[in-house]
């Protein structure tokens, strides 16, 4: 019996667990698995990628373009009392469990209060710099009811960024699939296709879409409440 804070390895952790050779019985869930299956300790081993000194550089970066935008809205909405700024989970994938289930972050973000949903991120930023988010990634899921396609694999690895192409490219979603499926779906073709030039071309198109209101909203930024 293997009791809390005893480590298999250096990609998993065993708590109330019966270990009888190669096979290990989880006590509380009342399953059992084989520490030798080649498709859980493969996928288990791996690491989840990691925000680099580059993107938390180009985050702050860009949050200090914006930053007088920001305050100006705060003093706004502190003007006309109304909340300028709210405050949201987030649920990240972080690798896979030695059952192959995938684990989830919880993580709390503070976001803009406004219709606008790039403007909406911009506060996002910040969590770039304290390595919860990446700058460039795959959508963040914002519901713990959400789940991840089995397709979607290399997902759980990714680390979620405040810009993705699901936010500059909403045809799927505009011609009527589910925007949690279109974002799959972009966030896919990321993965397969990302650079540093795909990078930069999608940033620059986010930016671009700072100034460009969707389709849904009025010819100008709409604010809630407003």
């Amino acid at each position: 019996v293997i009791f809390d804070n005893t480590y298999v390895g250096s990609h998993s952790e065993l708590n109330r667990v019966i270990v009888d050779g190669s096979m290990v019985y989880k006590v509380d869930s009342d399953h059992a698995t084989w520490i030798d299956d080649a498709t859980i300790v493969s996928s288990t081993r791996r690491s989840s990628s990691k925000v680099g000194i580059g993107q938390r550089l180009a985050a702050i970066t860009l949050f200090s373009v914006f930053l007088w935008p920001v305050l100006a809205l705060y003093l706004w909405r502190h003007l006309t009392n109304k909340p300028a700024i709210i405050q949201e989970t987030l649920y990240l994938p972080v690798g896979r469990s030695l059952n192959g289930d995938i684990n989830i972050k919880k993580i709390e973000v503070i976001s803009l209060n406004v219709e606008h949903a790039i403007w909406r991120k911009i506060l996002w930023l910040l969590h770039v710099f304290t390595g919860d988010l990446a700058l460039v990634g795959t959508s963040a899921l914002t519901s713990a009811k959400s789940k991840i396609p089995e397709w979607a694999n290399e997902h759980v690895w990714e680390k979620p960024g405040v810009i993705n192409l699901g936010d500059v490219n909403g045809d799927s979603y505009e011609a009527g699939m589910d925007e949690a499926d279109s974002n799959f779906v972009s966030d896919a073709y990321y993965l397969a296709t990302r650079s540093f030039i795909t990078n930069v071309k999608i940033i620059v198109r986010w930016l671009a879409k700072l100034f460009i209101p969707y389709a849904n909203l009025s010819n100008q930024i709409k604010f809630k409440g407003a």
